[in-house]
């Protein structure tokens, strides 16, 4: 079977199928093909980019892997171990493995490359986002230091500037499927898309009318979103489904502040977070003879299951690997009955993060390590029995409804976005009766709360690795690196080099402290 792993990028709750309020008619494709398959309508992947392309290409847990914080972006030394196994090195060797798209997973040393990981083939970029035209890695956030970051396989690749970088994908996810044929091997194509992540770009032959009702920038969003579908709509006219496993997903919730325009919509929060709204996405599984068709998968399916559940459907064996994700085979194609129900699914476990009290982020600004108390709690979250979420140490955020305008109306005074003021806390939901996350039953309910602490830990300390995180960007090597290599994002570091972070704040390997036994 070939097997396509289509994975869009920032797409919230409300930004695609039946359930979105202004979007679901111009994905006519996706709509379609997830109607010949499965949806999982419990679908939860990380919170941010780099965790969950992790857990994805892994089958491994962010907080196992020390990717449980942050992103990486084009200049910062750190990402994935090389050690670590990806997709082609756990699928049969039979497999031709291509990647398009957004790595993301790091590229500090050439050894973290897709090519050096097992892949065949690999077009498109390293860095979290860039212009859909001039291919300018991280346009919002470089000033006099922009490089460009697109490549073919391990050299830089510098296609026209007014050519919109989903096109790029689409011949090339062509031309990978015309490869795999000529040389009589099934295709494992993992297709990243840059949409409909910033900056919002529209195609030039954009043809999407929006009603008058709806923003510009929300237009622009969802004329990102029709580019989408319609390669997509390109890519089935060359791909055959009645041999082909097609798996789709967002990385992570929809980014819903001002200058972006997704939405998750009802669901709380936004990405980067552990509400709802920041991990619990779309995805379905369409497979021809394998899955009936116009099912709803109702059971939680989380990014870490993508490789166990491939493994099983094509029925290969690895006795040498082991994953924190779990099979959802058996019961997505039928042949068990009952729907799985997992015990617990750690959501993140972090030293730090965005959540952390204000001190404490004051004091990572500032890299003071000494200053930083030693009883400050980290955060994190946990889904039991598929029922109660946990999230530990955390503001309250909003549930953001569309916006009717173009006005940055994000600031820290704007009442209704007063969680950036409000004290850090614990929270206990029943995701089952109270999706929207409106009810904090962690006064009511102590005897549930200390269950859920106790779990939280239990389950964060047994996986626990150090962050590999590293804050502090290394501007002097890799921009000297990248003017050497023609203006490119590239490799700056050797890869026998220490993985060094120049950052003065590091994390105390302490997760006794940070998650200590209840019981």
């Amino acid at each position: 079977r070939n097997l396509v792993l289509f994975l869009v990028d920032d797409q919230g709750y409300n930004d695609f199928g039946p359930q979105s309020i202004d979007l679901n008619s111009i994905t006519p494709t996706l709509n379609a093909l997830a109607q010949q398959g499965v949806r999982l309508n419990r679908y939860y992947a990380m919170h941010l980019c780099t965790p969950s392309r992790a857990a994805m290409l892994t089958g491994l847990h962010p907080v196992r892997l020390g990717l449980q914080h942050s992103m990486i972006t084009a200049n910062q030394p750190w990402g994935l171990g090389a050690s670590i196994k990806t997709l082609p090195n756990i699928l049969p060797k039979e497999y031709y493995s291509v990647v398009l798209g957004k790595w993301h997973l790091g590229h500090v040393k050439s050894g973290m490359w897709p090519l050096r990981r097992g892949f065949d083939s690999f077009i498109g970029f390293f860095s979290g986002f860039e212009d859909y035209y001039s291919r300018i890695s991280e346009p919002t956030l470089c000033a006099a230091n922009c490089f460009k970051d697109f490549r073919i396989d391990n050299k830089p690749l510098d296609p026209a500037p007014n050519v919109y970088t989903l096109d790029i994908l689409t011949e090339s996810s062509i031309s990978a499927l015309r490869k795999a044929a000529s040389l009589q091997r099934p295709i494992a194509l993992y297709i990243a898309l840059p949409t409909v992540h910033e900056p919002l770009e529209a195609p030039l032959s954009n043809t999407f009318t929006p009603p008058s009702t709806m923003t510009n920038r929300r237009a622009l969003f969802a004329a990102m979103t029709k580019a989408t579908d319609d390669m997509v709509r390109t890519l089935l006219k060359h791909l055959d489904l009645t041999t082909t496993i097609f798996c789709y997903a967002s990385d992570n919730g929809g980014a819903s502040l001002p200058p972006n325009a997704g939405s998750n919509y009802p669901l709380r929060g936004f990405k980067g977070y552990l509400f709802e709204g920041g991990i619990r996405t779309h995805a379905f599984i369409t497979a021809s003879g394998l899955i009936p068709p116009s099912q709803q998968y109702e059971s939680i399916f989380s990014v870490l299951d993508w490789i166990p559940t491939l493994l099983d459907a094509i029925d290969a064996t690895t006795s040498s690997t082991t994953f924190d994700g779990v099979s959802h085979w058996l019961s997505l194609s039928r042949k068990k009955k009952v729907q799985e129900r997992r015990a617990h699914l750690l959501v993140n476990a972090d030293a730090f993060d965005c959540n952390a009290p204000e001190l404490v982020v004051q004091l990572l600004m500032s890299n003071d390590q000494e200053a930083v108390p030693s009883d400050w709690i980290p955060t994190g979250a946990i889904i039991i029995n598929e029922t109660l979420k946990f999230i530990r140490n955390a503001r309250l955020l909003p549930i953001i409804p569309l916006p009717t305008t173009d006005l940055a109306y994000y600031n820290s005074t704007d009442t209704f976005f007063n969680w950036t003021l409000l004290p850090p806390q614990d929270f206990l939901f029943d995701i089952e009766s109270d999706p929207t996350e409106s009810h904090n039953l962690a006064q009511e309910r102590p005897d549930l709360l200390a269950i859920a602490q106790s779990t939280f830990n239990h389950v964060a300390r047994s996986i626990w690795t150090t962050p590999r995180y590293c804050g502090n960007s290394d501007d002097d090597g890799a921009y000297s690196s990248f003017e050497l290599n023609g203006g490119f994002v590239d490799a700056w570091r050797d890869d026998d080099s220490p993985d060094v972070c120049d950052a003065k704040f590091q994390v105390p390997d302490t997760p006794e402290v940070y998650f200590p036994d209840l019981q």
